[in-house]
């Protein structure tokens, strides 16, 4: 779930690997950001001073594990311009952050496999 300071939407990954936006009257635009831009296991979303989003993906494998998590950068101008796959090989991804002071890191937290 993120909200956009901006646009005022709110943007929420749902299990089938898709994101809903709702505006603030609550109306639901399901499947704004379809399955045809790669998303899997959607763990977390951040948006960055210029409201590109970033998905977390747990690309959970049929043990239950996952040691492929990626992010990806989507950008948006009320619809999406682009995906792009801009870290990879993330083992059991759990949460990003976005450093709004400097406007430059993003942060994962991830827990690396005993």
């Amino acid at each position: 779930l993120v909200i956009s300071s901006y646009s005022n939407f709110t943007y929420v990954g749902l299990q089938n690997n898709t994101i809903s936006r709702l505006n603030t009257l609550g109306v639901v635009e399901d499947s704004y950001i379809g399955t045809q831009y790669g998303l899997q296991d959607i763990a977390s979303m951040a948006l960055d001073a210029s409201f590109n989003m970033y998905v977390l993906n747990k690309n959970t494998n049929s043990s239950g594990f996952s040691t492929n998590g990626y992010l990806t950068k989507i950008t948006l101008e009320d619809e999406v311009i682009s995906a792009t796959n801009i870290v990879t090989s993330i083992d059991n991804p759990i949460d990003i952050v976005y450093d709004t002071i400097d406007n430059t890191y993003i942060y994962i937290l991830a827990v690396a496999n005993a």
